[in-house]
C-alpha cells in the first residue's frame, strides 16, 4: 500500500526527484518558497472480514481505484467498457449485479455452469497426505454428487520426471475412478491452466465457476486457485477435500496448519467481478453459491 502511494505521487509530480525535492524543500534551501506538497492520499487499511455482496458492488463501481471499470464488464461488444466515464453509471454496475443473482460473478461471458475440479489425487501425490483416507472419501461424495446433478467433473494429473505417466504412482486413487465420459487433463506445472487443455475443456462446457479440491494444498491446489481467479473464474475451495503431506523438515508448518491456513486467506480472497471463498464438502451447492 505504501508503494501505492509513493507510485500515484510520482505519476502527479513525473519524477521521483521532483517529489523528493518539493517535499525536501530542495535540500535544505526552504523549497525556493514553493508551498509545501500537499500530505499523500490517505490509504485504507485491510479489512477483517469481506464486505456484503451489495456493499462491494456498489464500491467497485465508484471507487476510483477501479477507473477501467470491474473486469466482469469486460464485453467487448461495448465500447464504453474500460473508460472512466463509467464509473458509478448504474446501468455498468447493474452487468454485474445481474450475474451475481445467479450464484456467479465470473468474468467470463455466457459461462454460467459450474464444474468440480479434481487436482492430482493421484497415488504418489496422496500416499503420506495429511488424512488422506477422510480427504478422499469426500472427492468420492462429491464426484457421486456432481453426477448424480449432471454437473461436469474434470480430472487434473500430474506427470514429472518423479511421476513418471503410466506408473503406479502417477495413477489416480483406487478409491476414484474416472468416468469414461469426464475429461482427464495433463499438466506438467503447479498451475492447471499452465500448458494445458483445460481451459478449452471448461469453455467446451460452459464453465465459469469451479469447485476445487485435491492435493496438494501448499503447491498445486494454490496454484490453481490463483491461476482460475485471475483468468476470470469464480474459484471456490472445499476446505474438507483437499491436503498436503509433512514438510516441516524442509522449513514448512504442520500440514495442518497449512490447510488450515489455505483455507483462512482463501475464505476471504476477492477480486473485481469474480467470487472466491471455501465451503465444507456437506454445504457444497453445485447450483448456488456455496
Amino acid at each position: 500500500q505504501a508503494r501505492a502511494v509513493v507510485d500515484e505521487a510520482v505519476g502527479r509530480h513525473g519524477r521521483l526527484d521532483v517529489l523528493v525535492n518539493n517535499a525536501g524543500g530542495g535540500g535544505g534551501g526552504g523549497g525556493g518558497g514553493r508551498a509545501p506538497p500537499p500530505p499523500p492520499p490517505r490509504v485504507r487499511s485491510e479489512r477483517p472480514v469481506p464486505l456484503s455482496l451489495e456493499h462491494h458492488l456498489a464500491e467497485t463501481c465508484t471507487s476510483v481505484v477501479h477507473r477501467r471499470g470491474p473486469a466482469s464488464a469486460c464485453d467487448p461488444s461495448r465500447p464504453d467498457v474500460g473508460d472512466a466515464e463509467n464509473v458509478g453509471d448504474p446501468a455498468y454496475c447493474a452487468d454485474i449485479g445481474d450475474s451475481a443473482k445467479d450464484g456467479t460473478m465470473t468474468t467470463l461471458l455466457d459461462r454460467p455452469n459450474t464444474a468440480l475440479l479434481i487436482v492430482d489425487v493421484q497415488n504418489a501425490v496422496v500416499e503420506r497426505a495429511h488424512e488422506r483416507d477422510a480427504v478422499v472419501a469426500n472427492i468420492g461424495g462429491l464426484v457421486a454428487k456432481a453426477r448424480r446433478e449432471r454437473i461436469p467433473v474434470i480430472w487434473i494429473q500430474q506427470s514429472d520426471e518423479e511421476l513418471v505417466k503410466g506408473s503406479e504412482g502417477w495413477r489416480i486413487v483406487p478409491e476414484l475412478e474416472p468416468d469414461d465420459t469426464e475429461p482427464l487433463v495433463a499438466k506438467a506445472y503447479g498451475d492447471s491452466f499452465e500448458d494445458t487443455e483445460l481451459e478449452g475443456v471448461l469453455s467446451d462446457r460452459g464453465v465459469g465457476r469451479l469447485l476445487v479440491v485435491g492435493a496438494q494444498t501448499d503447491a498445486c491446489i494454490r496454484s490453481t486457485l490463483h491461476g482460475a481467479l485471475v483468468r476470470g473464474y469464480d474459484a471456490i475451495l472445499v476446505s474438507d477435500a483437499h491436503t498436503t503431506e509433512d514438510l516441516t523438515k524442509w522449513g514448512a508448518p504442520p500440514p495442518e496448519l497449512v490447510i488450515a491456513h489455505t483455507n483462512l486467506y482463501w475464505k476471504y480472497q476477492t477480486a473485481p467481478g469474480r467470487t472466491a471463498g471455501t465451503v465444507e464438502t456437506k454445504n457444497v451447492d453445485f447450483a448456488g453459491e456455496a
